[in-house]
């Protein structure tokens, strides 16, 4: 099956990267002037241009309605942000204008928490349990932009295969002391890193907000990480239930090289757990 991620920027308002024509088989479809890009059955070369304001309201569309006219089975799908639920009505309705051409879209709820004033420590992606000064969930994000017309079907959520490290604070529930509270995450903590480490610590399971974390009573790497939230078995089982449970449509991952445990082997304990908990 083909398939195509159309991209957005931080938000529709900034300059974001998109499509000029898209060549599909034989056909080659001429979408809106600013757009670059050509499509291949078995390719994708990329010349970007950048865009804003209007402009991309008319492109997403038009270049969605287009791609799924010309390609009734290609896999279409479209990256949205995770929601502050203190703020819910900041979940966009016109994402809802494109769900009619889209296969789905895409929670990145992989990383939903940092040393920001005001919050507490938290999970890097919790399924349950948002709060006022801990104010993301999975679940929270979902409904939000369910509430916005986007199918539930239509929805994915966003999963790390990485984990988040922190420094000076002991886990989660804690005020966080200063930006620098935050050690690494993405590219840094890979799931294999995170079980090396583990070796060292104690495993625990949030049920309220069904997330894994480890703690270390010695700080690790250069003695400083004092816990890491991140992506584990138990937590993608969790979040496979919830899903079909709410009629949700799916996940995306991010991103599956980090959870490879064994590049020899090509062992993949998450992704594994992701074919059990939502394929199966």
């Amino acid at each position: 099956m083909d398939g195509i991620a159309i991209q957005e920027g931080a938000g529709r308002n900034l300059p974001v990267m998109a499509f000029d024509s898209v060549r599909l088989g034989t056909a080659t479809l001429s979408a809106p002037s600013g757009l670059k890009a050509v499509v291949s059955a078995t390719d994708v070369s990329r010349t970007w241009n950048s865009i804003s304001g209007a402009t991309v309201d008319h492109v997403y569309r038009a270049t969605s309605k287009e791609l799924r006219a010309a390609r009734p089975n290609m896999l279409l799908t479209f990256p949205v942000g995770w929601l502050n639920s203190n703020f819910a009505s900041n979940a966009d309705p016109w994402f809802a204008n494109l769900a009619p051409y889209l296969d789905q879209s895409n929670i990145m709820s992989n990383e939903m928490i940092g040393p920001w004033d005001g919050w507490q420590s938290w999970f890097t992606s919790a399924l349950y349990g948002e709060s006022g000064n801990r104010p993301t969930s999975v679940s929270s994000s979902l409904q939000g932009w369910a509430g916005t017309g986007i199918p539930k079907a239509k929805l994915g959520m966003g999963i790390p295969v990485y984990g988040m490290a922190w420094r000076n604070i002991t886990g989660p529930y804690q005020d966080f002391t200063h930006w620098s509270d935050s050690v690494g995450s993405d590219n840094s903590f890979t799931y294999k890193k995170i079980q090396q480490l583990s070796a060292s610590g104690t495993y625990r399971w949030d049920a309220m907000a069904a997330a894994s974390y480890v703690t270390f009573n010695t700080p690790v790497e250069d003695c400083t990480v004092r816990w890491s939230s991140y992506g584990s078995p138990e937590a993608i089982a969790a979040k496979g239930a919830s899903a079909r449970d709410n009629g949700v449509g799916g996940t995306i991952i991010w991103t599956i090289n980090q959870g490879c445990t064994n590049p020899t082997t090509g062992a993949n304990p998450l992704l594994d757990a992701v074919k059990g908990a939502f394929l199966q």
